[in-house]
């Protein structure tokens, strides 16, 4: 055991100094400021990630709907130059079929070879009263009912409010489908009426128009439903109908539609979160409706879902790491009181040992002597500032200090010259071990 110069060491010392529970705030503020720290780091990652990827939706939304605006116009314009184009072709028709008229060279077989060379599907010529008078088709319908009066349609005609009338498309008078027809006056107020099969406008529709370019879209990976519809309703649609009908309860009035440019917004449809797409739709001035565009916003629920599977890792992370350290400051702390006890201890040993009046030498075999009480200075007659961290040697000589080392006995009487004189000792003999685990012999 060190010998300690200084005085005695109080024991209510340790208990002022409470160093356990300054470490364990420390240590609690720490791993606090750590957790927030991390946790922080994570949300203000998932906001930021999802504002980027909801930005990167809003764009690709926005791209697509005006790809489907300009391809719908194209639709449109191509849709009406079809259109002008049978408009013009039929009422070049009339128009030469009104000259054979008037000049009296029509009849029901001259219109049949007309149709026929002309490919038309069918040529008539009405009176004022709506009665026929000649046509390129002689099969008489009888039995069935009539879905338009000649008498209603070519009435503006007949009144004589106009000699050019576009009916355009019209469903079959008698027989199934739909027909393209122009009329134009004649004399006496008569009409003569053109009509084409409307089956190839029909497929040109069909293939060009609104519904199968929101189908095509509609198949695409991520959309939930395309539509178009104006303050009447829904026009025409794609996708996901009845999530559409929930989503169009929802639906901005008709003015904001004409008002708005490109609106997107988070919508929640039964458990599917959706990013909804919207663009007024305009050809020309004319307000035709507006597309809404329904995008899954799953990428956006999973990099959430991502984030927070982070945060829980972490925490995890935290508990155990915590846990661990924690233990570990209280095994410290509690190693570091031990050690304050035992030097109290040790104090207290030094004072006894330094007062006693038996001579007292602890040494170890490589710091040499350790401790060296006032009785020992007494007896060897040296101080011991002299003899700490040197042999032992140096008091008893190298073939005593040998005899006493290797002697079985633990009390030995040996015979020895101090200072010149000579002396019989009785030494006892002891060993123990210090706070540094070090072996040390006591005489």
């Amino acid at each position: 055991m060190r010998m300690k110069k200084q005085g005695v060491r109080k024991p209510g010392i340790i208990q002022r100094m409470n160093p356990g529970g300054l470490g364990i705030r420390v240590y609690l503020l720490g791993f606090a400021a750590a957790a927030l720290l991390m946790v922080s780091t994570a949300l203000i990652e998932l906001h930021q990630s999802k504002k980027e990827l909801l930005s990167i939706m809003q764009r690709q939304a926005h791209q697509v709907l005006e790809m489907v605006l300009a391809a719908s116009r194209n639709a449109i314009s191509s849709n009406e130059l079809l259109e002008h184009t049978f408009r013009l072709r039929l009422l070049n028709n009339a128009v030469f079929i009104r000259k054979l008229y008037e000049e009296g060279k029509i009849t029901s077989d001259r219109l049949s070879a007309i149709a026929t060379e002309n490919h038309l599907y069918r040529i008539n010529i009405f009176r004022k009263d709506g009665k026929k008078l000649y046509s390129s088709h002689s099969q008489v319908h009888t039995g069935l009912p009539e879905r338009m009066s000649p008498e209603v349609v070519l009435a503006p005609i007949f009144r004589g409010e106009t000699d050019t009338l576009f009916i355009g498309l019209k469903p079959a008078r008698f027989e199934s489908g739909f027909r393209y027809a122009v009329a134009v006056a004649a004399q006496n107020r008569s009409a003569i009426v053109v009509n084409l099969d409307a089956a190839t406008l029909l497929r040109f529709r069909q293939q060009t128009g609104f519904g199968n370019l929101l189908r095509n879209l509609a198949d695409s990976p991520g959309v939930v439903y395309a539509v178009l519809q104006d303050s009447t309703g829904i026009l025409a649609a794609a996708g996901n109908v009845k999530l559409l009908e929930r989503a169009d309860g929802e639906s901005l009035r008709d003015q904001e539609f004409r008002d708005s440019t490109f609106v997107t917004r988070l919508v929640q449809l039964d458990s599917l979160d959706v990013l909804e797409a919207i663009h007024p739709f305009y050809y020309g001035d004319r307000f035709l409706g507006m597309f809404r565009l329904g995008l899954s916003a799953q990428p956006l629920v999973l990099a959430k879902q991502r984030v927070f599977r982070r945060i829980l890792i972490i925490s995890l992370a935290l508990t155990v790491f915590g846990f661990i350290l924690f233990s570990l400051i209280l095994v410290r702390q509690h190693l570091d009181l031990t050690r304050k006890q035992y030097r109290v201890v040790e104090t207290y040993s030094g004072q006894i040992i330094e007062h006693v009046s038996d001579a007292v030498v602890v040494f170890h075999h490589v710091q040499g002597i350790r401790i060296f009480n006032r009785a020992a200075e007494q007896l060897f007659g040296i101080k011991r500032e002299d003899v700490e961290g040197k042999p032992l040697s140096i008091l008893l000589g190298d073939a005593l200090c040998l005899e006493l080392m290797q002697g079985e006995q633990t009390i030995q009487q040996v015979e020895c010259r101090i200072q010149g004189n000579r002396r019989n000792l009785i030494v006892s003999r002891g060993k123990f071990t210090d706070e540094g685990g070090e072996q040390n012999t006591i005489l």
